[in-house]
């Protein structure tokens, strides 16, 4: 008898795991755990917030991102463009000049700025407007010559050469000249030192 109903328990626990399972829940007020959106239709999609499916006009969505972008549709989310495509991308930076950066605002215009503003807003010397390896655009910076505190210990600039405090101010120093050859800066050291 008692095998008879150990039988009957593990064909249901069969059956049961043959089931279908539950429908996933995609309605405006189910439960959620998603990072995604979801379209509605062209227009609109549902977003997870707060574990709760809710509705968002696309048009809102691409709000959020700034003025510059509209909406042109949904396809598996919200796709967002920019008003004018021939216009700046927000954030972009490109060198006016040697010494002046202009960056994108949110609607598309180049807005230009000192790099010395720059700079002292970070409490920085000024390098210039410089192109970066990967052709990126902005102002350099530089503590060389700047204020710093006796305690400060030395850390690399790049790696070949090495900032010391020296009588309150900050010193670059090259490696080369510390070791008398050929040299690194060693970040991973504490403090950073010149590897000879």
């Amino acid at each position: 008898m008692a095998s008879r109903m150990l039988q009957c328990f593990a064909v249901s626990l069969l059956l049961g795991c043959t089931e279908d399972p539950a429908p996933p829940l995609y309605e405006v007020g189910d439960p959620c755990r998603s990072a995604y959106d979801l379209c509605l239709d062209d227009d609109s999609a549902i977003s997870c917030e707060s574990n709760v499916w809710v509705e968002r006009d696309c048009a809102s969505v691409c709000a959020e991102l700034g003025p510059a972008y509209v909406s042109v549709g949904c396809d598996g989310r919200c796709i967002c463009e920019l008003l004018d495509p021939s216009g700046c991308t927000p954030s972009e930076a490109t060198c006016v000049d040697e010494s002046t950066v202009a960056v994108c605002d949110e609607v598309q215009q180049f807005q230009t700025t000192p790099c010395s503003d720059v700079c002292a807003d970070a409490g920085l010397d000024e390098v210039g407007c410089l192109e970066s390896e990967k052709g990126e655009q902005s102002c350099w910076c530089t503590s060389e010559d700047t204020p710093c505190d006796p305690s400060s210990v030395p850390t690399c600039v790049d790696d070949t050469t090495i900032a010391v405090c020296e009588m309150g101010v900050w010193a670059f120093v090259e490696c080369e000249i510390v070791c008398g050859g050929p040299a690194a800066c060693d970040p991973f050291q504490q403090p950073a030192t010149c590897g000879c």
